[in-house]
């Protein structure tokens, strides 16, 4: 997914869930601030990311897989967890 799309209008599925997990990794690895976030990726608001980031928390308890996609990204960006 490219960043224009990330930053993008668009709120196809094959997007939105590319672009909540971006906002959790922003938040959770990197530590940047909710309206820093929204900024970033055109969001409206902080609101945005919060929801990004409660909704990327539940399914990667919901589902194994997710998390484990999850970790890749962050694994392969050389971040620590």
């Amino acid at each position: 997914v490219r960043l224009s799309h990330l930053k993008g209008a668009s709120r196809t599925s094959n997007l939105v869930l590319p672009r909540q997990i971006a906002m959790f990794i922003l938040r959770n690895h990197l530590k940047m601030k909710l309206d820093e976030i929204a900024f970033f990726l055109n969001r409206k608001d902080h609101t945005t990311v919060i929801h990004a980031e409660e909704k990327i928390n539940r399914l990667m308890l919901k589902n194994p897989t997710i998390k484990n996609e999850v970790d890749q990204i962050v694994k392969s960006l050389n971040l620590s967890t």
